[in-house]
This record gives C-alpha cells, structure tokens and sequence, in this order.
C-alpha cells in the first residue's frame, strides 16, 4: 500500500479517536482552565497514536513530514481567520464572509485530530501567538517523528 493511502487510514483512525476521547473525556465547546488536562491528553494521546500507527504501518519518514506539512496549510487558513474560532470560545457571531465560513467550518472538522491545539492556546491566555505556536508544534511533531521513523 503506498504511503498516502497509509497516512490516510491513520488519520481516519485519529479522527475516530479524537471523538471518542473527546466524549470520555467530556470536552464541552466551553472551555474553562479545569479542562486544561484534559486537553492536554487528548493532544498527547493524538500524538503518540499519530506516531505509533506512523511506525506500525511503516511509513516512511518524508511522507509524515509532507503530510504534516499539509496539515500546516491547512491549519494557516484558521490562524488567518482568527475571529472565527474565537467567536466560538466567546458566544458571538463571527464576521466572516459566507464562503470563507463555510471553509473554515469545513477545515475545522478536517483538523479536528490536531484542533486541541487551538483550545488549549485559548484556554492559557496566548490565542494571539498562534501564528507562532502552531508551525512550531507541527514541525516538534514532524522532528520527533523523524527521529523515531528512522530508528
């Protein structure tokens, strides 16, 4: 099986996962400092199972690294559109324009294995860095995938 096909059927996998960790671990669309752990695990969960199934079905390093520099492209089309996210942690309509709305609700559900990432910057009070933190959480991902792909 080629290796796109592979990271296709891990990421379905993850997407699966992350709603049912999302449900044991009652995440709300309301988040307050309390569910930060719980946050936290859903992401590092996420993580290692990206990173195991990566291993289990043996692909290659370069693939996960391009497919997370896909999900990186993905991810910049809602740390631009900012205001859409955040009108969901605070209850308001957001302003963007209809097609650009309905992209960022489909890319958000597209994102949803890795989405934590945004809630957990909301919930400690660094929201505006997230064009900073995020390429620097996916490339810690891409690295240490790197690393554990080749050994």
């Amino acid at each position: 099986m080629k290796d796109r096909y592979k990271l296709i059927l891990i990421y379905f996998i993850l997407f699966i996962q992350s709603l049912v960790l999302a449900y044991l671990f009652d995440v709300d669309g309301i988040y307050v400092r309390a569910e930060i752990n719980s946050i936290v695990i859903i992401n590092i969960i996420n993580i290692i199972i990206f990173i195991t199934l990566s291993k289990i079905f043996k692909v290659k390093s370069s693939s996960v690294t391009k497919f997370l520099l896909v999900i990186l492209v993905l991810f910049s089309e809602l740390i631009i559109d900012k205001e859409y996210l955040l009108s969901f942690y605070t209850q308001s309509t957001p302003q963007s324009i209809f097609p650009f709305y309905l992209l960022s609700e489909l890319i958000s559900i597209i994102l949803l294995p890795f989405g934590g990432i945004f809630d957990f910057l909301y919930v400690i009070g660094v929201y505006d860095l997230a064009f900073l933190i995020i390429p620097c959480f996916i490339l810690s991902i891409s690295l240490i995938s790197r690393k554990i792909l080749i050994n």
